[in-house]
């Protein structure tokens, strides 16, 4: 994930994980790997960025 501010200062994401299954196969603790590095930790890096508000 790219992301670009409006004065062009720019943070760029680069982690996730990717272990394809059937849906009838993906256990509640799998989902919740996935969300969390995909997600949820690229969220909390962006707020956490040193970009000033």
């Amino acid at each position: 994930m790219l992301v670009v501010r409006s004065d062009g200062r720019a943070l760029f994401f680069n982690a996730g994980i990717f272990r394809p299954a059937p849906v009838s196969e993906v256990t509640e603790e799998s989902f919740d790997e996935h969300a969390d590095l995909n997600f949820k930790d690229q969220y909390v890096t962006l707020q956490k960025a040193p970009f000033p508000s």
